[in-house]
């Protein structure tokens, strides 16, 4: 049986290389964002390796267009493992921060989270299996200067994963936070981090430890997971 995993924010950064990585252990992934462009780079990138996928270009940001991927999958069977992964960010002081970032963040880092779960997890349940994986940031434990939007949102995803885990545990679902520090990934590229990016963590190898975590037992669950670099602050 095909073993179907769904992973949003999957255009670049950790989402592409955990999507890479999941195909090469043998998941059909399905590959979610909104740049279609790169949603295909990466799609034929993995069928030329012997993997299979699909991509969806979905603003996560447009609660109908979440909405219709409960439509969009259903053809291809039900999925074993979500990857909440999209993220947004832009780091700014309390009175330069506008409500509609402020209102980003929140969209994207929380609530299509929410979303996607409140679509899904029904499935899981009715199946008695299955696991959820929200990609969170060291930001979701610790709060940080000139970052209240993303620093909120963040709490709140942890708040939300930390509250669904308990909800499902007796179905048999697992829910895996990971908290990573800075990684290398384009996400950094308009910010001034005040450390060479060669010092971050590699998505690469993150992606196998996350990936190593889905699939231990089923008896077995890795709750959070914490990834940062050695010498700073994250």
């Amino acid at each position: 049986m095909v073993k179907l995993a769904l992973i949003t924010g999957a255009s670049s950064g950790i989402g592409e290389a955990l999507a890479i990585e999941m195909a090469r252990r043998h998941y059909k992934v399905i590959l979610v964002a909104r740049s279609e462009d790169r949603l295909k780079l990466i799609s034929d990138r993995i069928q030329n390796e012997g993997g299979e996928s699909i991509f969806l270009r979905v603003d996560l940001e447009n609660g109908d267009e979440v909405a219709s991927l409960k439509g969009s999958i259903e053809s291809y069977g039900e999925l074993s493992v979500i990857i909440n992964n999209a993220g947004y960010g832009n780091f700014n002081n309390i009175e330069n921060t506008e409500i509609e970032d402020w209102d980003r963040h929140i969209n994207i880092n929380l609530k299509a989270s929410f979303l996607i779960c409140k679509i899904f997890v029904p499935q899981m349940k009715k199946r008695g299996a299955g696991v959820l994986v929200f990609i969170n940031s060291v930001a979701g434990k610790k709060g940080y200067s000139n970052s209240t939007a993303y620093v909120a949102s963040k709490f709140g995803l942890r708040g939300f994963s930390d509250a669904l885990r308990e909800e499902l545990r007796d179905q048999n679902i697992k829910v895996i936070s990971i908290f990573p520090g800075a990684v290398n990934t384009s996400f950094w590229d308009n910010s001034d981090i005040g450390f060479d990016k060669n010092e971050m963590l590699n998505a690469e190898v993150l992606s196998e430890s996350i990936v190593s975590a889905i699939e231990l037992p089923e008896n077995c669950v890795v709750e959070e997971m914490q990834f940062r670099r050695v010498k700073g602050d994250f």
